[in-house]
């Protein structure tokens, strides 16, 4: 939709407009005018936000995200390439087929990444080909989302413990393990870390 010069588009212009001139058209009454400061006092408020909204230049912003074989993880990473965002893809696995898929990209901004977050070596792996990347190309890592994680579903008395020691290696330790090994790059770019929870589902 068209935008004017103010950046409101002729739609937000219309429903302002609505909004202070729709209690005239009632009555004349003492309500109306309560009604009309109000709604001045409204769209001043609307204007002023409108104005002071700082947006963020998608060019040259790196997201990190994990978990991308499938799922959540798989098209979040194909949604921000698409908008212009240079992703760095963390699969289980460098070929596996969600890894293969994202890798027909032809953009050039998604970097598939093979990241076992239960791994140090791996992360490592990942911590340094970032680091390359933005030395190479100025792109910073601007946001980190933790995506991978592990979900098993069963009665508490039908798990074993060996169960619930690799559900906390990859949903928490697993998620420390990359937050920490990639915050110095976050801390550079005043990124954000974004972390993904999941349910056990397990029942007592």
């Amino acid at each position: 939709m068209a935008a004017l010069p103010i950046g409101l588009t002729y739609w937000d212009v219309g429903r302002l407009v609505t909004i202070v001139c729709l209690p005239l058209l009632l009555s004349c009454c003492y309500v109306t005018t309560f009604l009309v400061c109000l709604s001045v006092i409204y769209v001043a408020f609307y204007l002023y936000r409108k104005s002071t909204i700082k947006r963020i230049p998608v060019s040259g912003q790196g997201v990190l995200i994990t978990g991308c074989d499938t799922g959540f993880g798989h098209e979040f990473a194909k949604r921000l390439d698409s908008l212009g965002f240079t992703v760095f893809a963390g699969c289980l696995s460098d070929q596996s087929d969600g890894a293969k898929n994202l890798k027909t990209s032809k953009t050039g901004r998604l970097h598939v990444l093979g990241l076992n977050i239960t791994k140090d070596d791996e992360v490592l792996k990942a911590v340094t080909y970032v680091t390359k990347v933005h030395e190479k190309t100025g792109c910073g890592l601007w946001a980190l989302v933790n995506n991978a994680g592990l979900n098993m579903l069963g009665d508490i008395e039908l798990c074993t413990m060996e169960m619930f020691y690799k559900i906390s290696e990859v949903n928490m330790y697993g998620m420390v393990r990359v937050t920490k090994a990639f915050l110095p790059l976050i801390r550079k770019s005043k990124g954000n870390t974004i972390n993904q929870s999941f349910n056990s589902n397990s029942e007592t």
